[in-house]
C-alpha cells in the first residue's frame, strides 16, 4: 500500500525593513481590500515554469488565508516604514477618514528563474472621496537564500515589504504636497 505524500504548511512574516521617523503627521492609512489573481488564490504555493506555464504544489500549502497573511504581514510592515501606528485594515463597512490602498496581486510566486517574484496594481485613494491619488503597478525579484520552500516564502514575505516601501514612499510623497 502506497503511503500518501506529506502536506507541509507556510506562512509569511513581517520583514519590517528601514523604519522612518514620522516627519509630518499622516493621515491614517486604511490596507484593502486586497485582490488576488485567481491563479494565486488557491490556497498551494505557486511557481512558474515559463511565461505562460505554472505548478500548483498540492503538498505545499499557506497554513490559512494567503489574503489575509499578506495584509498582516503589509500592515505591519507599512507601520514601520511610515513609524506610525496609524495603518489599518480596510474592513469595507466604512468610509475611511484618511487614505485607503487597494491592491491587486498578479504575481506571488517563484518565478522560472527562482525568484520570488511580487508583482501589484495598486492605488492609493483619498478616504473622503474616493478620488485617486495615486496609481501605480510595482514589481520586485528577491533571490531566496536556498531551494527550499521556506526559504521562498522569507523572499515573498521580502518582497512585500519592498511593496510596502513603494506604498509609503507615495503616502509621504502625498503628505508633504
Amino acid at each position: 500500500m502506497q503511503q500518501p505524500l506529506p502536506i507541509y504548511y507556510y506562512t509569511l512574516n513581517s520583514t519590517a525593513g528601514a523604519e522612518r521617523a514620522e516627519a509630518n503627521p499622516l493621515p491614517p492609512v486604511f490596507l484593502g481590500p486586497i485582490q488576488l489573481t485567481s491563479f494565486l488564490d488557491q490556497g498551494q504555493i505557486i511557481t512558474r515554469n515559463s511565461s505562460n506555464s505554472i505548478n500548483i504544489e498540492e503538498q505545499l500549502r499557506w497554513a490559512g488565508d494567503l489574503k489575509q497573511m499578506i495584509s498582516d504581514a503589509m500592515l505591519s510592515n507599512i507601520e514601520h516604514r511610515l513609524g506610525t501606528h496609524s495603518v489599518y485594515e480596510f474592513t469595507g463597512t466604512d468610509n475611511p477618514s484618511g487614505l485607503q490602498i487597494i491592491i491587486n496581486f498578479l504575481h506571488f510566486e517563484k518565478d522560472s528563474d527562482g525568484k520570488a517574484h511580487v508583482m501589484a496594481r495598486w492605488r492609493i485613494l483619498s478616504g473622503k472621496d474616493g478620488t485617486i491619488l495615486y496609481s501605480s503597478t510595482s514589481s520586485h525579484k528577491t533571490v531566496p537564500d536556498s531551494d527550499s520552500t521556506e526559504a521562498l516564502t522569507i523572499a515573498l514575505s521580502q518582497g512585500l515589504d519592498l511593496l510596502a516601501g513603494d506604498f509609503s514612499d507615495a503616502i509621504i510623497s502625498l503628505s508633504s504636497q
